[in-house]
Protein backbone atom coordinates (compact mmCIF):
# COMPACT_ATOMS: atom_id res chain seq x y z
CA UNK A 1 0.00 0.00 0.00
CA UNK A 2 0.91 3.27 -0.60
CA UNK A 3 1.15 6.41 2.05
CA UNK A 4 0.08 9.02 -0.49
CA UNK A 5 -2.79 10.63 -0.57
CA UNK A 6 -5.01 13.51 -2.79
CA UNK A 7 -4.74 16.81 -2.00
CA UNK A 8 -8.43 17.67 -3.26
CA UNK A 9 -10.67 15.42 -4.69
CA UNK A 10 -12.49 18.24 -6.80
CA UNK A 11 -11.69 21.94 -7.45
CA UNK A 12 -12.81 25.01 -8.49
CA UNK A 13 -12.09 26.20 -11.50
CA UNK A 14 -11.53 23.13 -13.52
CA UNK A 15 -8.25 22.91 -14.41
CA UNK A 16 -8.46 20.74 -17.17
CA UNK A 17 -10.93 22.71 -19.06
CA UNK A 18 -8.80 26.33 -17.96
CA UNK A 19 -5.70 24.40 -19.81
CA UNK A 20 -7.69 22.54 -23.26
CA UNK A 21 -9.61 26.43 -23.27
CA UNK A 22 -5.93 27.80 -23.15
CA UNK A 23 -4.54 25.75 -25.89
CA UNK A 24 -7.12 26.34 -28.32
CA UNK A 25 -6.98 29.79 -27.81
CA UNK A 26 -3.66 30.22 -28.31
CA UNK A 27 -3.83 27.76 -31.63
CA UNK A 28 -6.71 30.02 -32.54
CA UNK A 29 -5.20 33.27 -32.71
CA UNK A 30 -1.76 32.62 -33.25
CA UNK A 31 -2.69 30.46 -36.06
CA UNK A 32 -1.47 33.05 -38.67
CA UNK A 33 2.17 32.69 -36.91
CA UNK A 34 1.95 28.83 -37.17
CA UNK A 35 1.31 28.90 -40.59
CA UNK A 36 4.08 30.82 -41.43
CA UNK A 37 6.44 27.94 -39.08
CA UNK A 38 4.49 25.48 -41.68
CA UNK A 39 5.74 27.14 -44.74
CA UNK A 40 9.03 27.12 -43.49
CA UNK A 41 8.94 23.38 -43.16
CA UNK A 42 10.33 20.60 -45.62
CA UNK A 43 6.86 19.29 -45.61
CA UNK A 44 5.16 20.92 -49.12
CA UNK A 45 2.63 22.42 -47.27
CA UNK A 46 1.07 25.53 -49.55
CA UNK A 47 -0.30 28.39 -48.18
CA UNK A 48 -3.88 27.87 -49.51
CA UNK A 49 -3.22 24.22 -47.47
CA UNK A 50 -6.46 23.52 -45.46
CA UNK A 51 -4.40 21.09 -42.73
CA UNK A 52 -3.97 24.32 -40.27
CA UNK A 53 -7.60 24.86 -40.24
CA UNK A 54 -8.71 20.97 -39.72
CA UNK A 55 -5.98 21.47 -36.79
CA UNK A 56 -7.32 24.43 -35.22
CA UNK A 57 -11.06 22.65 -35.58
CA UNK A 58 -9.34 19.49 -34.16
CA UNK A 59 -8.28 21.26 -30.69
CA UNK A 60 -11.39 23.03 -30.32
CA UNK A 61 -13.27 19.78 -30.55
CA UNK A 62 -10.55 18.27 -28.16
CA UNK A 63 -11.17 21.24 -25.41
CA UNK A 64 -15.49 20.40 -25.90
CA UNK A 65 -14.72 17.42 -24.96
CA UNK A 66 -12.06 17.46 -22.71
CA UNK A 67 -14.66 19.89 -21.15
CA UNK A 68 -17.88 18.08 -21.32
CA UNK A 69 -16.17 14.82 -19.80
CA UNK A 70 -15.42 16.38 -16.51
CA UNK A 71 -18.67 17.17 -15.85
CA UNK A 72 -19.80 13.32 -17.58
CA UNK A 73 -17.04 11.38 -15.30
CA UNK A 74 -18.54 13.61 -12.14
CA UNK A 75 -15.21 14.97 -11.45
CA UNK A 76 -16.18 18.72 -11.44
CA UNK A 77 -19.94 20.23 -11.72
CA UNK A 78 -21.07 22.70 -14.42
CA UNK A 79 -20.14 26.13 -13.04
CA UNK A 80 -16.55 24.41 -12.40
CA UNK A 81 -16.16 23.62 -15.98
CA UNK A 82 -17.53 27.21 -17.27
CA UNK A 83 -15.16 28.60 -15.01
CA UNK A 84 -12.25 26.66 -15.92
CA UNK A 85 -13.28 27.40 -19.74
CA UNK A 86 -13.45 31.00 -19.14
CA UNK A 87 -10.19 31.87 -17.02
CA UNK A 88 -8.67 29.83 -20.01
CA UNK A 89 -9.89 32.13 -22.60
CA UNK A 90 -8.66 34.67 -20.53
CA UNK A 91 -5.36 33.19 -20.19
CA UNK A 92 -5.58 32.84 -23.84
CA UNK A 93 -6.43 36.79 -24.82
CA UNK A 94 -3.52 37.64 -22.21
CA UNK A 95 -1.04 35.97 -23.79
CA UNK A 96 -1.68 36.95 -27.15
CA UNK A 97 -1.76 40.67 -26.58
CA UNK A 98 0.84 40.98 -23.79
CA UNK A 99 3.30 38.31 -25.10
CA UNK A 100 2.71 39.16 -28.92
CA UNK A 101 5.61 38.55 -31.41
CA UNK A 102 5.36 42.17 -32.00
CA UNK A 103 5.04 43.52 -29.07
CA UNK A 104 8.21 42.09 -27.42
CA UNK A 105 10.25 43.20 -30.51
CA UNK A 106 9.19 46.92 -30.25
CA UNK A 107 9.59 46.21 -26.77
CA UNK A 108 12.82 45.25 -26.30
CA UNK A 109 14.11 46.51 -29.62
CA UNK A 110 14.90 42.74 -30.99
CA UNK A 111 15.93 41.90 -34.87
CA UNK A 112 12.97 39.96 -35.64
CA UNK A 113 12.07 38.23 -38.73
CA UNK A 114 9.43 39.59 -40.39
Amino acid sequence: MFLSFAVDHWSFPSGHSSTVSFIACYCFFYSNQIREVLLMSPLEIGPASAILEYFVVGVGIWAVITSLSRVLLGRHFVLDVVAGICLGVVEGLIVSRVLNYGNLCSRFRWHCLK
